[in-house]
């Protein structure tokens, strides 16, 4: 077990870790309204695997759920090449996943629900 000195000393550093944390997420999507007036924030996570470029939203479903939705888009790429007789796929791919129907119209135009 932890002596007392021990957990307060780690509750500290987890306290301050946290807070470090929270302070860079506000300050990378922050902007500056004087310098993007004409631009929207959209904050976003993006992760490149081999050929494929993952962007997802900072918070939601799909954020939560990220590593597994990677796993299945891998295991479906896989799955639709043994269809076509592949061993591999290498053209680049951007898979971008949205917070809203509302987000997916604005960049596509579809759906229209």
């Amino acid at each position: 077990m932890f002596g007392q000195s021990e957990l307060k000393s780690n509750l500290r550093f987890f306290i301050a870790s946290l807070n470090l944390f929270i302070l860079t997420s506000v300050i990378s999507c922050t902007a500056q309204p004087n310098k993007i007036a004409d631009w929207k924030i959209n904050c976003t996570v993006v992760k490149k695997i081999r050929n494929i470029t993952f962007s997802f939203p900072s918070t939601g479903f799909a954020f939560d759920f990220r590593d597994s939705i990677i796993d299945a888009c891998f295991e479906a790429i896989n799955h639709d090449l043994s269809l076509i007789h592949q061993n591999e796929y290498t053209d680049t791919i951007t898979a971008m996943f949205l917070s809203s129907r509302e987000e997916m119209q604005g960049l596509t135009g579809s759906p229209r629900w």
